[in-house]
């Protein structure tokens, strides 16, 4: 039967769930002569098909593979043998046709052609034996026909010799004695090349084999002997491996595979394996991440490392910043990566000349949008955290695939990691064809979701409710409601040390970040103050009454006079030194502070030359320079009103305020019941109305070549931003556009996403309007480019573990 007969067949209730699961079938609304037909033609393209078959689950596609396997009707009697569950199949055949990929049938489960022609190397068995037989010559054909059926008469012609040698391939008892049969070198590269899924180079089918083989086997392989005993030519002479493609690659054919299974699949289970499962008990709070990237930026505000000419974070920096922040190395790769894509972090040229052909360096700096996350409430900047992650998965089948999993976990429960990953590696097989590595993926987010503060450790993985929440869709109010209770009061000792028995609340813990250094973190966090971090919370504008009447609010015990003489002492010593732009000049409060430092040795390289009693100037260095170089030796300098009014717009890199503002990653949604509704009467033959399209306000998702048209018209004369899932070759990638022209067919636009600037009509599945506008971008659009040998930001820094090519 042809595909739209198929879909005819169909009851309502089921044709309902594939307008509903499959999002190409929405394009029918706009065709001009609705129909099965049309659905058909809809449904059937290679990309929506393929679309459609990575969503199924391992039960299904291995019908299907079956299925593919018998020539697109797979009987039940074919299906007992092969090993599936009684009723399995007509459970299955229902609900491949709620997806349109295969369809109940009296004799079985019937596939249509475009499924099959999207089903490649079914069951995994390798190439069928008569396609490898079409590369052989006639003569190879002639040995193989006398080997296999010795004493009957030859064909002459070659497509009868492939037909007379296939023949002997239909009988698997006969290939099993064949290969029982075959001699020990023989027997050895057969499992050789099994083991290597079915083709393999010659070279390494001969190194796989034991020392005492190998060398017989070579001898074998070269014997003068038309008819050798044993190696490969005898098994090329049964055709039991086959030359495929170039005279390297053997292959062993799909016929002897399967005999040799005696099934083309060992198991078949209808329902996901269930995984342990144990309470959930995470080992961090989201708190403790908000809490970590703070520090963590502040280092990077600070210092700005070094990147690596590869763009990533080198170990010695990442040593650094876990020495000096007190957080974990692989926390610091994870953090940055995380600052990164929340809009916190950039990587920025290094200043100064550079030798002609030299790559440019890079390094990295905070970002404008740091002073707005760190004066937002705790839920609200970890959510914004967690919208970044979010986002950079956005494409990722195998990342959604385990956040939908976790979903459907008990609420407060993990699951054991392997039994998760055999969850995983049955419900999307085609994103986790590989049970290890699905593991090790699954191990990986885990981390993920450890460092977020949501997670259930390295031995399980889970989703606790804040988790939930977040990933759900919540708003930051939802989130705070869920977050662990905080501490508010701290003990300040006189060795220096400020003592908080569980989680600092937002005031308390922003600010003793700011003034002290974390030393322990459990069981109790334990925070150390001395010169150094008052002079670095005075510098980031805090005075000295401010961090005193802090310390007083929450210090239930009260403050030992020896921290508040400390306080007092810094700050009045704080800002005695004022640093700012001449060459680079040095002014202080009194004549004697310029004589000591004048008389200090550590600063002789500065050269300075004093010009009044009070105010030296040096050449060849900048306001930071010398800055770090007065802290090191022991001095409490500010840098001047003016210079640090000056140079406040060059501290934090400038970023676009979408991508901070951005939110969660924006979700097409699927089609709406009325619409679904009318599908169907339209399918059917009622008589449908069609208003034509209006207006579309922003957010709302277009698909259809009429109402995209018309979308993208308005955006080029309104001078508007849309946001479109586009198609690069087999995969969809959602980009932020600009479109300048279109003619009806190409659309010009400049994208912050991607090098190109003409996109086809009729590659983007579906588009919206974000409601923001533009001013056209033309230097970039003609073809502006960035600098040969300088990487672009987005591209010079770190992925997440889990986004490793």
């Amino acid at each position: 039967m042809s595909y739209p007969s198929l879909l005819r067949g169909l009851e309502d209730a089921d044709l309902d769930e594939v307008l509903r699961r499959r999002p190409e079938a929405a394009g029918l609304s706009n065709h001009p002569r609705p129909g099965f037909e049309a659905l058909a033609s809809l449904l059937s393209t290679p990309h929506d098909v393929q679309a459609a078959l990575v969503r199924v689950d391992r039960f299904l596609r291995q019908l299907l593979e079956l299925g593919a396997l018998q020539g697109g009707l797979l009987t039940e009697p074919i299906a007992s043998v092969e090993g599936v569950p009684a009723g399995g199949l007509e459970r299955g055949a229902d609900e491949l046709a709620r997806w349109g990929l295969a369809f109940p049938s009296a004799e079985g489960l019937v596939v249509p052609r475009p499924v099959l022609d999207a089903i490649h190397d079914p069951g995994g068995l390798g190439p069928p034996v008569r396609g490898l037989l079409q590369g052989l010559t006639v003569s190879e054909l002639v040995q193989i026909a006398r080997t296999l059926r010795p004493g009957e008469a030859v064909p002459s012609r070659k497509a009868e010799l492939i037909d007379h040698a296939a023949a002997c391939f239909e009988d698997g008892e006969a290939i099993r004695a064949l290969v029982a049969a075959a001699p020990p070198i023989a027997a050895a590269m057969i499992e050789q090349v099994r083991r290597a899924g079915g083709t393999v180079g010659r070279y390494r089918a001969y190194e796989g084999l034991a020392s005492d083989l190998r060398q017989q086997a070579y001898e074998a392989r070269h014997s003068r002997g038309r008819q050798a005993r044993d190696g490969e030519p005898w098994l090329r002479a049964r055709a039991l491996l086959i030359s495929s493609g170039w005279e390297d690659q053997l292959a062993l054919p799909a016929e002897v595979e399967h005999a040799l299974r005696r099934q083309v699949f060992r198991h078949w289970q209808e329902g996901p394996p269930e995984p342990a499962l144990e309470p959930l008990i995470g080992a961090r709070s989201p708190l403790e991440t908000v809490e970590e990237m703070t520090v963590v930026l502040d280092y990077v505000r600070r210092n700005r490392p070094a990147l690596l000419q590869t763009g990533e974070l080198g170990t010695r920096e990442r040593r650094r910043i876990a020495a000096a922040t007190r957080v974990s190395e692989a926390h610091v790769a994870f953090l940055v990566a995380l600052g990164h894509h929340a809009g916190l972090l950039v990587a920025e040229p290094v200043p100064g000349r550079r030798r002609a052909g030299a790559p440019r360096r890079y390094r990295l700096a905070p970002t404008m949008v740091l002073r707005r996350w760190v004066a937002e409430p705790c839920a609200s900047a970890w959510l914004r955290l967690v919208h970044a992650w979010r986002r950079s998965l956005d494409g990722d089948r195998r990342a959604e695939a385990v956040i939908a999993e976790l979903l459907t976990l008990p609420e407060g429960m993990a699951a054991e990691l392997a039994g998760f990953a055999r969850r995983l590696h049955w419900r999307a097989p085609s994103a986790f064809p590989d049970l290890v590595a699905t593991a090790g993926y699954a191990s990986q987010v885990a981390g993920t979701l450890s460092c977020l503060g949501v997670g259930a450790g390295e031995e399980a993985i889970g989703l606790d409710a804040v988790g939930r929440a977040a990933v759900s869709g919540a708003d930051a109010e939802v989130v705070a409601g869920l977050l662990p209770p905080t501490v508010d009061e701290c003990t300040v000792e006189s060795d220096l040390r400020i003592t908080v028995a569980g989680l600092p609340s937002s005031e308390l813990g922003r600010g003793l970040a700011a003034m002290a250094d974390l030393e322990t973190a459990y069981p109790a966090r334990v925070y150390r103050v001395g010169e150094a971090s008052l002079r670095r919370a005075m510098d980031e504008g805090f005075g000295s009454d401010q961090i005193l009447a802090l310390l007083r609010r929450h210090a239930g015990t009260g403050v030992p006079a020896v921290i508040e003489r400390m306080i007092e002492d810094v700050g009045r010593r704080h800002g005695r030194l004022r640093v700012g732009f001449a060459s680079v000049f040095l002014q202080a409060d009194q004549e004697s502070l310029i004589a000591e430092v004048l008389a200090t040795p550590r600063l002789r390289g500065l050269q300075l030359r004093r010009i009044a009693p009070n105010v030296a100037v040096l050449t060849g260095r900048t306001p930071d320079q010398v800055l770090e170089a007065l802290r090191r030796a022991g001095f409490m300098p500010t840098a001047d009103a003016e210079a640090a009014e000056a140079g406040e717009d060059t501290n934090l890199l400038p970023v676009d305020p979408g991508l901070y503002d951005a939110g969660p990653p924006a979700t097409p949604p699927g089609l709406e019941p009325a619409v679904v509704d009318r599908l169907v009467a339209t399918l059917r033959g009622a008589p449908v109305e069609l208003e034509p399209p209006e207006g579309v306000p922003a957010g709302t998702v277009v698909k259809g070549p009429r109402e995209l048209g018309a979308l993208i018209q308005s955006a080029v004369e309104e001078a508007g931003e849309i946001e479109v899932e586009y198609m690069v070759g087999q995969r969809a990638m959602r980009w932020l556009l600009e479109p300048v022209t279109f003619d009806g067919m190409n659309v010009v636009a400049w994208s912050p996403q991607s090098p190109r600037r003409v996109f086809l009509l009729s590659d983007v599945r579906w588009a919206r309007r974000t409601g923001r506008g533009f001013e056209p971008k033309w230097d970039e659009i003609m073809g502006g480019q960035e600098a040969a040998g300088e990487a672009p930001v987005a591209e010079v820094l770190p992925l997440f573990p889990h986004q490793a090519p």
